[in-house]
């Protein structure tokens, strides 16, 4: 809650990352995890990461929790986009050496997808799932607060199945692995449920400069400060996005469109 004090006000300063510790200064993995999630509910996403510096110790201990990056190529601006991006997780090599990852309907683990009716699945990959593994599924409502509300708390599922979550209100979704024992694997970033927002331009009004706007980057990979084009997040323009666009001016038009009266 200090700490909350602290970033919440100046914004975590713009940071793109926060380093999850197994322990430090007295305090635990849990309440680092918590603060992470706490500082997403209000309003300062981040992207979860370990400790991955050895400052030229043995890779022995401390230097176990470790962070995946999925990128195309091990080359810096590959890295640092998918860092960037959330496309990582994090845990203990000891205990865990493959894939972990998440996708919504086609969004990554990292992405945003709309808010929405109904439920959709979760995939939830793990490659391989070590012997008594237990996944856990953690969705939790983006209310501003001191507290979490969970949507689904810790619930264990099979990763085998997609698993289908509510995507009617606005939340995140993560997962974790844990041992039979209860000891800590590796921990996934968010795919974030959010409203849509339709106005790229940001003029406050949603118009056909808007689907021009997204359409004029089709192809192109996404860069930072076009991020708000890719309404399909998937790291490029391309034809999901221009649909997505002008669903909604269509559904803006049949919204805004004036009422017309008949006279008997």
């Amino acid at each position: 809650q200090s700490q909350l004090d602290i970033l919440l006000p100046v914004k975590a300063w713009g940071a793109d990352l926060v380093e999850t510790y197994l322990l430090r200064a007295q305090v635990n993995l849990l309440n680092h995890i918590r603060l992470w999630d706490l500082l997403a509910t209000n309003g300062v996403p981040m992207c979860g990461a370990s400790t991955s510096d050895q400052h030229g110790a043995p890779f022995v201990g401390p230097a176990f929790w470790t962070t995946w990056i999925e990128a195309n190529s091990p080359d810096q601006d590959s890295l640092l986009a998918s860092m960037r991006g959330c496309r990582m997780f994090f845990g203990n090599l000891e205990r865990f050496t493959g894939v972990f990852d998440l996708t919504l309907d086609g969004v990554p683990m990292g992405g945003v997808h709309p808010v929405q009716e109904g439920v959709l699945p979760l995939r939830v990959i793990v490659d391989p799932l070590p012997a008594g593994a237990q996944i856990k599924l953690v969705q939790v409502a983006l209310t501003p607060g001191r507290e979490l509300t969970y949507i689904r708390d810790h619930e264990v599922i099979d990763p085998s199945q997609p698993v289908m979550i509510d995507v009617s209100q606005p939340s995140f979704v993560r997962a974790e692995m844990w041992t039979a024992n209860n000891q800590p694997i590796v921990f996934t970033n968010r795919i974030a449920l959010e409203p849509l927002v339709c106005d790229v331009n940001s003029d406050q009004r949603m118009s056909i400069a808007d689907v021009q706007a997204v359409s004029a980057k089709f192809g192109e990979n996404v860069l930072p400060q076009f991020a708000n084009l890719d309404l399909w997040p998937d790291g490029v323009i391309d034809l999901k996005d221009i649909m997505r666009i002008a669903d909604c001016w269509s559904a803006n038009r049949s919204t805004d469109a004036p009422r017309r009266e008949t006279q008997e």
